[in-house]
């Protein structure tokens, strides 16, 4: 059985005042339900553990698009940044697991961005510390940026799920990430954004599979956590064909 004690306290961190999901069930349900209902999402939660399934209502997905600049050209759909809408439960579950297995998940020190008490501005600082040192000692600095344009949107799930084999994450976990990537659809809510183009009344368009990437909406959830590890292996494979570069070289 999961833990009741600990479903309890991730509840209180659950984020309020947050758009609800297709099942229209907003965080608030949970946090003000009473104490009983721990009971119940923890059944609900080791029966998924267990059958490496999660029921299909958990796994809609609604995708709202965000207008970037609206002075800019709103028919352009570069313009707009997609949103995903996950239903409460899943996140929630989303959450438990992350504490369960976040000591596999560790990162290098190197990293700055999309981390608990980091932020890039210290990432900025020991930029431009280290171009300060070697322009001290006239030595040319020779730096490269990578825009990883669109890739969190196309990541391959097949290599996230061998990337947490390799850091030895419980096979009954993987094989819930399987079903549950595989088998999660998304639907764009296009109400918001007919009503900006064209002041008409919009719809949500039919539900699709999710082939590859996952919701974009907190640096919380598991797939940023998953994103960030493929992201560091991608970074260490480039080191080790570039030998001039040290582990310490690079940095985000």
């Amino acid at each position: 059985m999961c833990n009741i004690f600990k479903i309890e306290s991730l509840l209180h961190k659950l984020p309020l005042n947050r758009a609800a999901g297709k099942d229209g069930i907003f965080a608030e349900h949970l946090s003000y339900a009473d104490l009983s209902v721990c009971n119940h999402l923890s059944s609900l939660f080791s029966v998924c553990l267990m059958n490496s399934k999660i029921p299909q209502e958990c796994m809609q997905t609604v995708i709202v698009p965000i207008c970037k600049n609206k002075n800019g050209n709103i028919s352009d759909a570069g313009n707009y940044r997609p949103v995903s809408l996950a239903t409460i439960i899943s996140k929630l579950y989303e959450y438990y697991i992350l504490s369960c297995i976040s000591p596999l998940l560790a990162t290098t020190d190197n990293q700055f961005g999309f981390k608990p008490k980091h932020g890039t501005d210290m990432c900025i600082f020991l930029l431009k510390q280290t171009v300060s040192y070697y322009v001290n000692k006239e030595t040319p600095v020779f730096s490269a940026f990578l825009d990883a344009s669109k890739a969190f949107d196309r990541t391959n799930h097949n290599l996230l799920f061998a990337k947490l084999i390799k850091r030895n994450v419980p096979m009954c976990i993987v094989r819930l990430f399987l079903s549950w990537y595989r088998q999660q659809t998304k639907q764009v809510r296009l109400r918001i954004l007919l009503n900006t183009i064209c002041r008409k009344p919009g719809f949500n368009s039919l539900r699709t599979p999710l082939n590859h990437g996952a919701e974009q909406a907190s640096n919380e959830t598991l797939y940023y956590y998953f994103f960030i590890l493929l992201l560091l292996c991608g970074m260490r494979l480039a080191l080790r064909h570039h030998r001039s570069f040290s582990a310490m070289s690079y940095c985000w």
